[in-house]
């Protein structure tokens, strides 16, 4: 449509503004945001410049639409007002290193572009007249009476930001733009009614339960009895896939350590002695107490200061009459992570517990009790157990620790020196044990293993980081030293094993463990059936306690607030069977996410209200509809920049790169 920068060009753009002026009210436009800082202030910090360039700078380029550093400075300046906003004096330069505010100013202008460049491809535009009725909605371009000001007020107001009429233009022009599309997207998200009342019970349909847990394993050794060699193989042959082995590598490598060197390290008498002088805190044992103490706690009982401390003061004086302090931290304490020690907390230095608990356990001697002792947690009775006096280490008492690390710092630099210089050598010879025989050093062979997080590698044990490389190098190919958790190694890919189905004679064992782990979870569900079939709300802890199986609480939630960690898999059909139980009711044997068996009693309910849903719903499907559109958008963006990204189309200048985000300025 063509944005004209000179006065002549742009009196048709006025024209248009004029003809407009009366259809104002008319006209309402609200910007698609989804991007946090997406849209720069109109007129916030116009004209400001930067530290490097020229503000017509090129800075970045998305598929040759170019962005210049003038824009940049706009989009720091702006976020940063906002950071300053949000936390006022607290805002600090280091902050705004912490932040990112560089690359999020970056990250936002070429999302921007982005974005302009998927309306483009999608034939969405706008025309002068739109242009000119976004300008109009702002007041500062209409008079009193709705009318435009004129060109010349229009374009003082503009150029007194130090913007151009072009590029104010064409500013308000790629807003509209985004509007429209976002507009799109929003109109392509529908909801039903039925879709709408899920929605509003995830979020407010609740459930409280307690359970026991009927544990597969104990139920495995009268499944394994079960079990015959013709079972076994019937399993396996239906389940055949189930024990196909992955792509497995092996690996030849050598293998550096600071053991291998450490006894060939010196080190002086200087270097022992200046790193005890940097290090002396290290050597320096603070004073310490060691104490146990009963907690009567107002915070998780909900009890007052006034109740807490007439049961502190009767335990003291159970204490004072001879009571053994374990057996009253057992029957009184609430610190319910102490109470199966004794209530013991270990030794602890000054400042590590709060003020009126420690000036107490300081300033006793080790078997003396306190009086009670009032925090924000309740009263605690303290009994001290232990007393360290603060200490300095001598330099003959840590001088052989001192000397021995330092040969094995020493040692670590030296391993990745060789296993550096090694790795040089084996990739020039192009054979890793050719290199290995010449510079005396052995090799060993990994065996054959997979590419998993959890692989373990022979002589070399757990390592997801050496699988990776293994399996991101070509046969043959030699690797860089990489660093393990026993030193550093360089390997060579030797050889590579295809996905098989393993005989059953291989495999027998494994097949017999998942038919024992299938029949007792089936052994599991039967028992806790029988369970139900007993028990009643007035029993359940008398039964339970019977067949020693604790009972677990679970507070009230929702479908949406449940965690992801919950008992339930969120996904599983027995989740969704939780919330159609009443209060009182005891539920089905459900599979847990561990693979064991639960027994529910539903101890709270907060059921479906139609009233409370009918006079929420339209809210409800309107935040909905924006969550989903944003979401689209904010993946479109995502996927289109990474589109882009792929196919080279986004270029960030060096110059840029190395003194506005390499430096962190």
């Amino acid at each position: 449509m063509g944005f004209e920068s000179s006065k002549e060009r742009s009196l048709g753009f006025n024209m248009a503004l004029l003809a407009l002026r009366n259809d104002f009210k008319k006209w309402s436009f609200i910007l698609w945001i989804v991007i946090i800082a997406l849209s720069v202030y109109v007129f916030a910090n116009w004209g400001a410049q930067g530290k490097i360039g020229q503000p017509t700078s090129v800075i970045a380029s998305v598929d040759g639409d170019e962005i210049l550093f003038k824009e940049y400075v706009e989009q720091y300046r702006s976020l940063e007002d906002r950071y300053k906003q949000m936390y006022g004096k607290r805002y600090t330069s280091d902050m705004a290193k912490m932040l990112g505010i560089n690359r999020q100013a970056l990250s936002n202008l070429v999302d921007t572009r982005v974005i302009l460049h998927i309306a483009d491809k999608m034939g969405v535009h706008v025309s002068k007249e739109e242009v000119a009725k976004k300008i109009l909605s702002m007041r500062m371009f209409t008079n009193e009476k709705g009318e435009f000001v004129g060109y010349d007020k229009y374009k003082r107001y503009v150029e007194g930001y130090g913007k151009t009429i072009p590029d104010f233009e064409k500013s308000i022009a790629n807003d509209a733009i985004i509007t429209k599309l976002g507009d799109l997207v929003n109109a392509s998200i529908t909801l039903t009614d039925e879709q709408v009342e899920k929605i509003y019970r995830e979020q407010n349909e609740k459930i409280g339960f307690e359970y026991i847990t009927f544990k597969a394993r104990t139920f495995l050794p009268a499944a394994m009895k079960e079990i015959s060699d013709a079972d076994a193989e019937e399993y396996y042959k239906s389940h055949k896939e189930a024990y196909r082995t992955p792509l497995k590598r092996s690996i030849s490598f050598v293998r550096f350590t600071p053991f291998d060197f450490k006894k060939d390290m010196q080190v002086s008498e200087d270097e022992i002695k200046a790193y005890y002088k940097k290090n002396i805190d290290k050597y320096t044992q603070k004073e310490q107490v060691r104490a146990s103490h009963i907690l009567i706690g107002t915070t998780m009982k909900k009890r007052s200061y006034k109740d807490a401390k007439k049961i502190a003061d009767k335990v003291y004086a159970l204490l004072k009459k001879g009571k053994k302090f374990s057996d009253l931290v057992k029957k009184y304490s609430d610190d319910y992570t102490t109470v199966k020690n004794g209530g013991d907390l270990n030794w602890f230095p000054r400042g590590r517990m709060v003020k009126a608990f420690e000036d107490t356990a300081f300033g006793m001697k080790p078997g003396e009790f306190s009086k009670p002792v009032k925090t924000q947690f309740g009263y605690h009775i303290i009994k001290v157990t232990g007393h360290k006096k603060g200490k300095v280490e001598t330099l003959k008492e840590v001088h052989s620790h001192i000397e021995s690390a330092l040969k094995f710092k020493k040692a670590q630099e030296l391993v990745q020196k060789k296993a550096n210089e090694f790795s040089k050598v084996a990739k020039e010879k192009k054979d890793l044990a050719v290199a290995a025989k010449a510079m005396k050093y052995k090799v060993m062979d990994s065996g054959f293993f997979a590419n998993d997080p959890m692989a373990t590698i022979n002589g070399i044990g757990p390592s997801a980081r050496v699988a990776n490389a293994a399996f991101s190098l070509k046969l043959k190919d030699i690797s860089d030293a990489l660093k393990t958790a026993e030193g550093v190694i360089v390997f060579q890919v030797m050889a590579e094993k295809s996905p098989e189905i393993p005989p059953f004679k291989e495999v027998a064992g494994n097949v017999r463990n998942d038919i024992a782990m299938v029949k007792a979870r089936a052994l599991a569900k039967k028992a806790a059936e029988t369970f139900r079939t007993k028990v009643t709300p007035k029993n359940f802890k008398k039964l339970a306690m019977k067949e020693k199986m604790p009972i677990q609480k679970v507070e009230p939630v929702t479908r949406k607030s449940a965690p992801a960690n919950f008992i339930l898999d969120k996904n599983s059909d027995s989740f969704e069977k939780l919330f159609s139980y009443d209060k009182g009711q005891f539920t089905e044997p459900f599979p847990d996410r561990n693979g064991d068996i639960i027994l529910c009693h539903i101890t709270d309910k907060v059921a479906f209200d139609k009233k409370d849903f009918l006079a929420k719903a339209q809210d409800l499907k309107a935040q909905e509809i924006q969550r989903r559109s944003n979401d689209l958008f904010t993946s479109f963006i995502r996927n289109a920049r990474k589109s882009l990204e792929n196919a080279g189309k986004i270029e960030i200048s060096r110059r840029f790169q190395e003194t506005q985000l390499d430096n962190k300025k």
